[in-house]
């Protein structure tokens, strides 16, 4: 026998499946808890079938709440954003420029190696001065970092 299974505190339908016999009484089936023997009704599109106690009715889908946007950010926090990030970049950067400054000074880098520590200099100069471009904090032009892959 098939039943048809509906959400305990929506009712909304769930699926189907078999219900079991009853081992103690041959040819009774056993229906659980917030299932029924009565088939739902077909669904359209955007509706669910929910059931009453007593038969099945078709109700619109419930939408979830859109969610606020979240508040806009003050001139100080932009700053701060702003502020935090030039410091990953710079020390990024930095990371970035200490093997080559070490192969410049030892007098073992490569010609590629001094272009590309040039480059690191000249981008962290230009990360430095971000706070000094008109329209900081709310407009930002971030430099690009140099392409390492020519190395």
């Amino acid at each position: 026998m098939k039943i048809y299974h509906y959400h305990p505190d929506s009712a909304a339908y769930l699926g189907d499946s078999t219900a079991d016999e009853s081992p103690l009484e041959p040819g009774v089936f056993l229906v659980p808890a917030h299932a029924t023997v009565i088939p739902p009704p077909e669904v359209a599109e955007g509706k669910q079938a929910v059931f009453t106690g007593a038969r099945w009715i078709l109700q619109p889908i419930p939408q979830p709440e859109a969610a606020p946007p979240p508040p806009a950010l003050t001139e100080a926090q932009l700053a701060t954003v702003a502020i935090d990030k030039r410091d990953k970049l710079l020390a990024n950067a930095t990371l970035a420029m200490a093997p080559l400054q070490d192969a410049v000074e030892l007098d073992d880098a490569t010609p590629a190696e001094v272009v590309l520590l040039k480059q690191w200099k000249q981008y962290r100069v230009a990360i430095n001065r971000v706070p000094q471009q008109d329209g900081f904090p709310h407009a930002i032009t971030w430099p690009a970092a140099p392409d390492t892959a020519a190395l």
